[in-house]
């Protein structure tokens, strides 16, 4: 093996991943084992209480593995049954059965959560010191075996494995040549001895010439050479035999180093000892070899193009496309192909779905799921959508918790036949039996293709309704947002103030008299002798003027002059005053006109001088402007004549149309102006000058420029709604089509449901032509491994659900084998077990949440603080040149233990290759999850609450006891968890049930009722976990555990394990973001007695917290709810409160009128309703039952001003009525008429009286 000081950083780094695989450090349980009570069993203990009894255990164990090397057994049963009748002694049979108990409780614990075996008998142990600083203590050989509680026996298996981790640490420390260390590897895996001590003796002559080239590192002959030849009772049989004796295990230190031990010596031994370990899987460490091969000789990024350019750094080819509907390159954007989705899907997950499908241009995408955003609904519409359109691919997860809900997910539409779900590769043979099976279904049942074309047309249709749908709904909507956007002014406002009303009609008669052609006719020679009446007015009040002039200058006090007016000058106010009103139908300019005869009347002549002599002074400045030059021209003409005249030039009609077009592009076309503004004002300036010479009454006047604006906004509206289609649209097509677009959205999904079974059965008609396939499957000898048969297998069955060992091992490493690869749980997933992967596939999602639990090893997460060892390795340092040289994507730092594929993944990627999963809908409450929300997501999730009677009601509640916590467990807590919340509080209950604790000892503690527990277990799904376990489940009701209190002494010592660590806040998250509809939280301290204030990291100060908050959560104290979430969460993890802001009371006056209206009919209404992103504008309660009978959405002002997509309200709407909402929808339109409005306040009131 090369030296490391002459390797470079990116192999140095990839070797370093590659030896975490095996766990070669020095004290590693594979090269120093520890016996652990819980974890490890040494079996000599059997042989000695056996001897007493005339029983020899040792004997029957190499009797019963001679069988097994043989062939003559597959498995082997030791039964323990007979040693038990024939203890006398009650202390050492409790001892027998609690060891057995231990066992086989962590093991189902193991393979519950992962999904695989962990007990193994380990066999033949190799011991010794090494280079005054190694320890050698550890099985050369595993067999897989098995416990059984209640029959008292232990099952092994004839699978040896070989202790890969210390034969490769051999290899690390003596630096062997590969070629000689390989063949002795294959030696050993192949070692076909039939008896027990001849296999033993072939194990330690190859080892001797494993070691040597190193003459100093002697191997002795085997240490147990003991021969038995009476004859014993084997278990309750006579035999004899020659055999090895069963040697007890030793504990080896450098403390207890004995003369019988030399240095530089290692030894054989008989151990057998059962131990709970990881299984080591060889094909990841083999992959990292080649990947290293690779780099070593600068062919890296020579792979094909695969998730594994995150690692390489190589830039995507722009002419590289997939065969399927991921489309990577420009030419395939437009070829959009159907969304298939038969489960449901937030907006945020389609937004997803469609990325994935239509954009995914690079070959990595990270997705962030906080607790209960649906990425099991993401991963299996992804899945159908591969099914589809033949597309290949691979579910990977730690968990096999995960992998099963989503097999089950599957399972209920019936596609799960189209899975494989394997966890590890003992599996194979079952994986095998399913396949016949499934085999044997196909060929029963009859497939039409006709189906299929049925289903397919059908989808078409539904999509092309629910597009007119969307088109409906967009154009409705794009009105309103263009009418803001040009306007200044919010439609709904308009329609709202452009209600019916005497003086608009009285203006809408004028308008058709004026259109009359002979009634303009004579406006036109009427107009210059208005004109010239206005002179005269104009001549009479400057003669005033100058009169007032001379009065008032006779006052000292006065200190201004009037300016006189002359002829040009009044000319030029008048025509400019009468060429506003014709050009812009300016209301406020009006206004003022209408001041000024109000203000002759009443003498006040001065006023109007000032008046005037300020209207003037605004049109200079604005004759300054460009925009407005062709305004100006227009009112440079001095008589009707020449502005007829103007009218038949086409240079100054062109300039007005450039004017017009620019200044009111949303009413339309410069015709539609000329032919209906144009003459509207006309007849408003004959109507409003007949009135003012005639000396009508006409103060009611003060309020036709409102009238005026309004007309214009009716025509704009009339035109607008013609253009977009919606002339009809009221609250009953609103809700016509929800109604209709729900509708639609069932039957897609049933239909697609159709159409993935069809899909599935066409699959599996290959099955039956393969029959080669089906033969190889068959086999009962030579059984072929998945590997040989995976590309054949992934015609039929597409989808693949496994753990990371699994797909290492059965697909073929430097080649994609599927189209996609899906990460699930990531953050849980290291780098070492997954960056390999990442080649097999085209595509790769990384799917998890940093703010949940870190890759954890979880054998020793079954070990308590205390019982850890303080031995910790140092690690070797190691020269690493070229630093500066960036060729990979893996830096020092991206080796740390708690760093994952998701932290890793999100660190190399672009910002456009992170998405976020946003709604949460696993808590029925807000309160459930608003604390996680605020403290660790910035309260950007949205929640929803349910619609239903909480008077007296608390999601979260806070039980305080008086405990004591000694020797790290809670003895009061728990049996009050059990005796008062399990044997009476809850009883009968049909609710899930999870208990979570901090740590193992009070987990521990609640199992020993194991009676009452199993009982629980079986009815109600109840699990047992501390922290580090409890990430992936979910329960109705979560009881939390606390468990820390006042010693013996009375004192609290602040020490809170793992969750005082740094990152320690993570395990809390997990553990309160469990529950969907309930959390207990059972506490022997109030937070009032927690000193967390300097805490070195934030855990401890969040639990402070969140027991504050679970408190004010059971004393219904709200304003103390939102102090802890605004104020004291922010202080803590240095953020801003961002969640549910106080919201205005309305978003519109539209809204503020529903509301009034249905007040004044006796009802109670509340405004903003709910929690972020689900805010109900107007909310109708029933007092009686303390709920809601009605929820009013109205297009208001935010409506108008967000851009949110159609479909997102859809959904929106959608989610609340499954939360229990009634839901309804009323638009401004609705209220645009005294029928109308009458008509929608009726249809409202049926509504709440159908809901009361």
């Amino acid at each position: 093996m090369t030296n490391n000081s002459e390797l470079s950083a990116e192999i140095v780094n990839l070797t370093k991943l590659r030896d975490k695989l095996l766990d070669l450090r020095a004290n590693s349980p594979k090269i120093k084992l520890y016996l652990r009570k819980d974890l490890t069993w040494d079996l000599s203990e059997i042989d000695e209480l056996a001897l007493t009894n005339n029983i020899n255990f040792s004997l029957g164990l190499a009797s019963e593995l001679n069988l097994l090397l043989k062939g003559e057994k597959e498995i082997i049963f030791l039964d323990l049954s007979p040693l038990l009748r024939s203890l006398e002694k009650a202390e050492e049979k409790e001892k027998i059965r609690k060891k057995v108990k231990q066992l086989w409780g962590n093991s189902q614990r193991i393979y519950l959560e992962k999904g695989v075996n962990s007990l193994w008998l380990g066999l033949f142990f190799c011991r010794g010191y090494l280079f005054e600083n190694y320890v050698i203590n550890a099985p050369l050989f595993f067999f897989p075996a098995k416990i059984s509680k209640n029959g008292l026996g232990i099952t092994v298996e004839k699978d040896k494995k070989i202790n890969y981790t210390l034969l490769y640490f051999f290899k690390k420390i003596f630096k062997l040549e590969e070629d000689s260390f390989r063949k002795c590897r294959e030696k050993l895996e192949n070692n076909s001895q039939d008896s027990l001590k001849h296999f033993l003796l072939d194990t330690q002559q190859t080892l001797r010439e494993l070691l040597q080239n190193h003459t100093s590192i002697k191997l002795s002959d085997l240490a147990s050479t003991d021969v038995t030849t009476s004859a014993l009772t084997l278990l309750g049989t006579s035999f004899a035999s020659d055999e090895l004796k069963l040697e007890s295990f030793l504990y080896l230190t450098r403390s207890n180093k004995t003369e019988k031990f030399k240095e530089d010596e290692l030894e054989i031994s008989f151990n057998a000892v059962l131990t709970i370990d990881r299984e080591v899987n060889l094909s990841l460490f083999n992959d990292f070899e080649q990947m290293i091969e690779k780099c070593t000789n600068d062919n890296l990024q020579n792979y094909p193009s695969s998730g594994l350019d995150l690692l390489t750094n190589k830039e995507e080819k722009d002419d590289y496309t997939n065969t399927g509907s991921f489309s990577t390159s420009s030419k395939h954007v437009n070829e959009r192909k159907k969304i298939y989705i038969p489960f449901d899907s937030d907006p945020s997950q389609s937004h997803i779905l469609k990325k994935v499908l239509y954009e995914f241009h690079k070959n990595v995408l990270c997705i962030d799921g906080p607790p209960g955003t649906g990425k099991t609904q993401l991963i299996c519409n992804l899945i159908s959508n591969c099914l589809i359109y033949n597309q290949k691919v691979a579910v990977v997860c730690e968990k096999d918790v995960a992998l099963q809900v989503i097999h089950d997910k599957l399972n209920k539409i019936g596609i799960k036949q189209s899975a494989i779900k394997i966890n590890e590769l003992g599996q194979t043979i079952n994986v095998y039996r399913h396949i016949v099976e499934v085999e044997e279904m196909s060929r029963k049942s009859r497939m039409s293709y006709h189906a299929n074309h049925e289903y397919e047309a059908k989808m078409t249709d539904l999509e092309e309704r629910n597009t007119l749908c969307l088109e409906k709904l967009r154009d409705y909507h794009k009105i309103q947002k263009d009418f803001h956007a040009k306007r200044g002014i919010l439609l709904g406002k308009v329609y709202v103030e452009t209600k019916s009303t005497k003086r608009t009609s009285e203006l809408i008669s004028l308008i058709k008299w004026v259109e009359n052609e002979e009634q303009s006719d004579k406006l036109k020679s009427n107009l210059e002798d208005y004109v010239g009446k206005l002179k005269q007015v104009i001549q009479k009040q400057k003669e005033i003027c100058l009169d007032l002039k001379h009065l008032f200058l006779s006052y000292n006090q006065l200190n201004f002059a009037f300016i006189p007016l002359n002829e040009s000058y009044l000319n030029d106010i008048i025509y400019s005053l009468l060429q506003e009103l014709r050009g812009m139908g300016n209301s406020k300019l009006l206004s003022q006109i209408f001041r000024i005869k109000l203000v002759w009347e009443s003498r006040k002549k001065i006023a109007a001088v000032h008046l005037l002599e300020r209207k003037r002074n605004e049109f200079i400045f604005l004759s300054q402007r460009p925009d407005l030059k062709i305004l100006f021209f227009f009112l440079d003409i001095k008589s009707l004549d020449e502005f007829w005249q103007k009218c038949s030039q086409e240079t100054f009609l062109l300039s007005l149309q450039k004017f017009v077009n620019t200044n009111f592009s949303a009413v339309g076309s410069l015709s539609y102006l000329v032919n209906s503004l144009d003459k509207n004002t006309q007849e408003i300036v004959r109507f409003l000058l007949e009135k003012v010479f005639n000396f009508q009454e006409f103060d009611w006047l003060e309020d036709y420029p409102k009238i005026v604006e309004q007309t214009v906004y009716l025509n704009w509206i009339s035109l607008l709604e013609e253009k977009g289609n919606v002339q009809h649209w009221g609250f009953l097509e609103l809700n016509r089509i929800h109604r209709e677009m729900k509708t639609i959205n069932e039957e897609k999904k049933r239909i697609t449901q159709e159409i993935l079974k069809v899909k599935q059965q066409i699959n599996h008609q290959s099955l039956s032509v393969n029959g080669t396939l089906i033969q190889l499957v068959k086999r009962k000898r030579n059984i072929p491994r998945l590997r040989k048969l995976l590309p054949e297998l992934l015609n039929c069955f597409p989808v693949w659900l496994m753990t990371p060992e699994v797909m290492s091992s059965v697909a073929e490493f430097g080649r994609p084998s599927f189209d996609l690869l899906v990460f699930d749980e990531s953050s849980q997933i290291t780098l070492e077990s997954s960056i390999p992967l990442l080649v097999r596939a085209k595509k790769c999602l990384i799917i998890g949440d940093e703010k949940q639990l870190p890759p954890t090893n979880f054998f020793k997460l079954l070990l308590d603080e205390d019982e850890e060892l303080a031995f910790e390795e140092e690690e070797e340092e190691e020269k690493i040149i070229g630093q500066t040289v960036k060729t990979i994507n893996l830096q020092p730092d991206d080796l740390r233990n708690n760093f994952s594929l998701l932290n890793w993944a999100k660190k190399y990627v672009n910002p456009n290759q992170k998405e976020t999963l946003l709604y949460h809908y696993r808590s029925k409450y807000p309160e459930l999850i608003d604390f996680s929300n605020q403290a660790f997501y910035h309260g950007v999730l949205q929640v929803v609450r349910d619609n239903e009677d909480r008077k007296n009601y608390s999601p979260i509640e806070f039980i305080k006891i008086k405990g004591k916590w000694i020797n790290n467990q809670n003895d009061v807590e728990a049996r009050y968890i059990v005796d008062e919340l399990l044997e009476k509080r809850l009883l009968g209950t049909e609710k899930s049930l999870g208990i979570v604790t901090f740590n193992k000892k009070q987990r521990q503690l609640l199992e020993s009722r194991d009676e009452i527990i199993e009982k629980w277990k079986t009815k109600n799904n109840l699990f047992i976990k501390n922290l580090e376990e409890v990430q992936g489940d979910e329960r109705d009701i979560i009881i939390f555990s606390i468990g820390y209190a006042p010693n013996e002494e009375g004192r609290f010592l602040h020490f809170f394990g793992p969750l005082s660590k740094e990152g320690g806040e993570n395990r809390l998250n997990v553990a309160i973001s469990r529950a969907k509809e309930k959390v207990i939280v059972v506490s022997s301290i109030l937070p009032s007695e927690l000193n967390v204030a300097n805490s070195k990291n934030i855990g401890p100060k969040l639990l402070k917290e969140y027991l504050e908050y679970a408190w004010s959560c059971q004393g219904k104290d709200w304003v103390k709810q939102q102090q802890i979430l605004a104020e004291k969460i922010p202080m803590i993890i240095n953020t801003s409160y961002s969640k549910d802001k106080k919201a205005d009371k309305f978003d519109s006056p539209f809204e503020e009128e529903v509301y009034q209206e249905l007040v004044k009919l006796g009802f109670e209404v509340e405004t903003q309703v709910g929690s972020f992103g689900y805010r109900i504008d107007l909310a109708v309660r029933n007092s009686q039952n303390n709920s809601y009978v009605l929820g009013i959405e109205c297009d208001g002002w935010a409506y108008h001003h967000r851009s949110e997509d159609v479909e997102r309200d859809e959904y929106r709407q959608n989610i609340l009525e499954n939360k229990g909402w009634n839901i309804i929808r009323i638009c401004s339109r609705d209220w645009w008429g005294d029928n109308n409005k009458k008509r929608t306040i009726d249809w409202i009131k049926k509504e709440i009286e159908k809901n009361c």
